[in-house]
């Protein structure tokens, strides 16, 4: 039995918290033990990645997201590879139809499910969640969402200041036209 608690966040990841200290690495080789580290290897892009469950699972979509992710992290990681982004923290999203299950309108780079195989591809979100995408392009598949993806991040690589996220740059550069940003404070 350990003490603590499970923690889910918005960002669909499971935080095991209030372990004591004594405890923390009995609670480390539990979590390595059935495999639940990968946390640790993996790049900044996967773990800033979402998917809803679409199909087969939801009725409403009309993609594939989640069984869909894995393949396009490996693509988009050599995407990154080649233009020396592998440690770029870009947040990735997918949803198998408009709903939104996913909150993909909040990913720097988010595919929402128009049919089977065919997504609309949004940019341009902020990295903290203060500014929702934009349509970059419409009804593509997987070869036309790479080819848009790789000069943006070609131009993301070499004209990036220090410390801005892939949708602030899109957004600088004139790629996208941000939508009215969310107020971090409420307005009297």
């Amino acid at each position: 039995m350990h003490e603590g608690d499970f923690r889910m966040t918005p960002n669909q990841n499971l935080v095991i918290a209030g372990v004591p200290e004594a405890k923390r690495a009995q609670i480390d080789a539990l979590v390595a033990a059935h495999g639940l580290d990968g946390f640790r290897s993996a790049s900044p892009l996967r773990l800033k990645s979402l998917a809803c469950v679409a199909l087969p699972t939801c009725g409403l979509a009309m993609a594939e997201a989640e069984r869909y992710l894995p393949a396009l992290l490996d693509k988009l990681e050599a995407q990154l590879a080649t233009h020396g982004l592998t440690d770029a923290d870009i947040g990735l999203r997918i949803s198998g139809c408009p709903n939104g299950c996913s909150r993909p309108y909040l990913g720097e780079i988010a595919l929402v499910g128009k049919a089977p195989g065919r997504y609309n591809l949004m940019l341009g979100a902020d990295h903290r969640g203060q500014r929702l995408n934009t349509l970059y392009r419409e009804n593509i598949a997987e070869p036309e969402i790479l080819a848009a993806l790789e000069p943006l991040l070609a131009d993301y690589a070499a004209e990036r200041g220090a410390g801005e996220g892939f949708g602030d740059f899109l957004v600088r550069a004139g790629v996208v036209t941000p939508r009215i940003g969310i107020p971090v404070e409420l307005q009297a």
